[in-house]
């Protein structure tokens, strides 16, 4: 099911509205989540902590996401012959907008998650690290 209609049922919306809003709500907080640990591990690698340049990059990524996403989204309405103000729009249109806000933002919210998944850092190890780091920022101020 691709899209819900006038007769979808009231609790099956409201389902699916709140399991989307879980979904993307995840993917927006997620990765802002991981980056201080990506920091203590840098610092970990190298000895030096690079916060400026792990948050620069990710805002950086971001904004040259959306300068490709934003396009290809206008091209493929254009495509699917989406006529804007226009009351009524043709079946491939409304395919088109049905693709956009369902089943392609649910296939990279699943390359996320693959992604997610193979992240390195696990609860025990990110302890294990923070202690190391500890250990030598009490050596180097000593």
């Amino acid at each position: 099911m691709i899209s819900l209609n006038p007769s979808s049922p009231l609790n099956l919306i409201l389902f699916l509205g709140g399991m989307a809003g879980i979904g993307v709500g995840a993917a927006h907080v997620l990765p802002w989540s991981i980056i201080p640990d990506a920091i203590e591990w840098d610092e970990f690698q190298t000895g030096e902590r690079h916060e400026g340049m792990f948050y620069s990059l990710i805002t950086l990524m971001q904004k040259v996401a959306s300068s490709i996403a934003i396009p290809l989204t206008a091209v493929f309405l254009e495509v699917t012959r989406y006529a804007p103000n226009a009351p009524q729009q043709s079946q491939s249109a409304l395919l088109g907008i049905r693709l956009l806000i369902g089943p392609i933002p649910a296939v990279f919210l699943i390359v996320g998650i693959v992604f997610a998944l193979r992240y390195p850092l696990n609860r025990e190890e990110f302890s294990r690290i923070l202690g190391e780091l500890k250990v030598r920022r009490a050596q180097e101020s000593a």
